[in-house]
């Protein structure tokens, strides 16, 4: 029996052991959990900063090409001059700033950088932009296809001519009045001096008029030059119309013809041509 009770009383504080590393293991389990939960918010913090600099200048570049239209002065940089630009985003969310070089007659580099709200982040982009060029190649006054009758007060007129009054360069050759897939479909019904087609030749056939080479610019499409052009401006004001059709719009009214090749970004010029020759807006 005494052998019993010793054995027993030899035991003593086990319990107490195991509990203690017990709470050791339940402590460690907690504080790696804590850890890699605090860790993870960082991450997740961390994230949400790189977005919003990211954000931040990819706006801030977009929005330079976006408001890229006739007039900006970014097309009045010389080559190798650059063009600087900085603002908030509009959910405060961050901010850029950056800066448009002008690499040759044609590119531009743009350049963009964002900061998160809290200016603790920075992301950086850069784009190419090439400004796309389409030439009106006028060969006639009017180009056309299919049955065109000419009568009434119709003025077709494929001869370089300067407005009277106007102070315009040496007259460019003449084209022809009227360009037409089948010349026998144009019916001259002329019989005024209201009513004219002149031109060299006043009457052309071309056979490669086709339905779509009338709306084809180049490597675009009609549809695609509307497309291009900013919303606010695919409406031609009226006083756009008079200032280019009324000589006395300007106290020496001139011609130019720099105007004839125009770039998709800017938007081309709302202009009034006859023939090679329009007024230069003042």
């Amino acid at each position: 029996m005494s052998k019993r009770h010793g054995a027993v009383r030899g035991e003593r504080g086990a319990a107490l052991g195991v509990a203690i590393f017990a709470l050791v293991v339940i402590g460690a389990l907690v504080a790696g959990a804590l850890f890699v939960g605090v860790q993870e918010q960082q991450v997740g913090r961390n994230t949400i900063r790189l977005d919003q600099a990211f954000a931040a200048a990819q706006q801030g570049a977009q929005l330079q090409v976006a408001n890229w239209v006739e007039g900006h002065p970014y097309n009045s940089l010389a080559i190798g001059d650059s063009a600087t630009f900085n603002a908030k985003l509009a959910d405060s969310t961050g901010w850029y700033r950056g800066t448009v070089r002008k690499l040759n007659s044609s590119l531009y580099l743009v350049r963009s950088e964002g900061f998160s709200a809290d200016n603790r982040t920075r992301q950086q982009v850069g784009m190419l932009v090439r400004l796309k060029v389409f030439e009106l190649d006028l060969k006639a006054a009017i180009k056309t296809r299919g049955s065109t009758i000419a009568s009434g007060n119709a003025k077709i007129d494929g001869n370089d001519r300067a407005p009277a009054g106007w102070a315009c360069d040496a007259l460019l050759p003449s084209q022809a009045g009227v360009q037409i897939a089948n010349s026998s479909d144009f019916i001259n019904n002329c019989v005024s001096q209201n009513c004219y087609v002149a031109g060299t030749p006043p009457v052309q056939q071309d056979t490669t008029i086709k339905p779509d080479s009338m709306l084809v610019f180049g490597d675009y499409k009609f549809d695609d030059l509307k497309a291009m052009r900013p919303r606010s401006r695919r409406r031609v004001p009226t006083t756009a119309l008079t200032r280019c059709s009324t000589p006395t719009a300007r106290a020496t009214p001139v011609c130019g013809r720099t105007g004839v090749t125009h770039s998709i970004r800017p938007a081309p010029a709302a202009a009034t041509f006859r023939s090679s020759c329009f007024p230069a807006r003042g």
